[in-house]
């Protein structure tokens, strides 16, 4: 398998915190609050900790996992939210890993409390020989006379879209995606296409029938198979 190299970078999105507990003062103020992000190799697992001062700097902090390929645009592998505690996790999807948490401003009133940005440590996650990148997958399906679940007529027309996701950028730019029906009259593959730069496909049909369907990716070298979840087709 071709070794890749990327960095992943975590993000915590700002959000204000209704009924944040502001000391009492004077008059109005501006305070800045430091906030630390902490990172640790689990194996399987990364975790880590949003560590401040403040307790509304650390707890329901959104953390967004980027995956970046060197020259590339990054991309959004997955999320999380810190716990009451600061705390949150990912599963395993590459080789370096390090997070950023952006600023957090808190306003209530006249008073105005910014919790600061940080940078947590790089750590390596060495990927072992043979070892393939996970691949996601998600799909949308949506019918256009009715709800997919509740069609108003047999060959209805229909929309298959959705974005492969992985950690590894050759998983994903060209990938394969196949539509595949169980159950019905008539099982089996139904379409194909190709998800383009950021992963993206769509798959329009006007000949849909009854059944269970779901997105497969096709095999690339070095990366895991991905399937979404099932959307389920039937008439009134």
């Amino acid at each position: 398998m071709s070794r890749y190299r990327h960095k992943i970078l975590l993000s915590i999105a700002c959000f204000a915190v209704a009924g944040a507990v502001v000391p009492a003062a004077a008059g109005a103020h501006n305070r800045e609050f430091p906030t630390t992000l902490t990172i640790k190799d689990k194996g399987a697992r990364f975790k880590g900790r949003v560590k401040s001062d403040s307790d509304d700097c650390t707890k329901k902090r959104l953390v967004i996992l980027y995956a970046q390929e060197a020259g590339q645009d990054p991309m959004e592998v997955g999320r999380d939210r810190s716990d009451e505690n600061g705390r949150w996790k990912f599963e395993f999807v590459g080789n370096h890993y390090f997070a950023e948490v952006g600023e957090k401003v808190i306003k209530r009133g006249d008073h105005k409390h910014t919790c600061l940005f940080d940078r947590s440590p790089t750590t390596p996650f060495p990927m072992r020989a043979g070892e393939k990148a996970p691949t996601k997958l998600r799909m949308k399906m949506e019918c256009k006379f009715g709800t997919c679940e509740k069609a108003r007529r047999a060959n209805t027309p229909g929309t298959f879209k959705g974005r492969v996701r992985s950690s590894n950028p050759d998983c994903v730019d060209g990938r394969e995606v196949k539509i595949v029906r169980k159950g019905g009259p008539a099982p089996g593959p139904v379409d194909s296409t190709e998800a383009n730069e950021s992963g993206r496909w769509q798959i329009e049909r006007d000949d849909l029938l009854e059944g269970t369907y779901r997105a497969k990716t096709g095999r690339a070298p070095g990366c895991k198979i991905g399937k979404s979840k099932k959307w389920t087709l039937a008439f009134m």
